[in-house]
């Protein structure tokens, strides 16, 4: 598989789902769910093979941020 294609599929995993997904959720469950993929993120990046340490620093940035965003907008209610 191709970083490209990895990398696709980490944005629609991160942002494609969540914006279906979140429709049924609640606001604590979309910041508990963030903050669960973050903690994902973080132990792929630790463990990643070389070959994939791309895909984990995208991973691990975008779940970074998403879950940077999220707070920011439960702070803001």
């Amino acid at each position: 598989m191709r970083i490209s294609d990895m990398l696709n599929q980490a944005l629609e995993y991160l942002l494609i789902k969540d914006i279906k997904k979140d429709i049924f959720m609640s606001d604590e469950e979309i910041l508990q769910d963030a903050h669960q993929r973050l903690k994902e993120a973080r132990n792929t990046f630790a463990n990643v093979d070389p070959d994939f340490i791309v895909y984990a620093i995208y991973n691990l940035r975008a779940a970074e941020e998403r879950y940077n965003l999220l707070i920011k907008q439960t702070k803001n209610k």
